[in-house]
């Protein structure tokens, strides 16, 4: 799993978001399916990368 702090380019509010791989946050990017929660924006970024191992 994958933590991502996104950052949405309009209101340049940040959240994190969780992804299987970061190949799987590309293609949600890819489709615009990552939405910000403040403004529904769909222009948005990453900015740090958290990587957690469950084993």
């Amino acid at each position: 799993m994958i933590k991502y702090k996104l950052k949405c380019k309009d209101c340049e509010k940040s959240f994190d978001s969780w992804f299987s791989s970061s190949d799987e946050y590309e293609k949600l990017k890819k489709k615009k399916y990552l939405i910000c929660h403040f403004c529904n924006s769909k222009d948005i970024i990453k900015t740090i990368i958290f990587i957690d191992n469950f084993y």
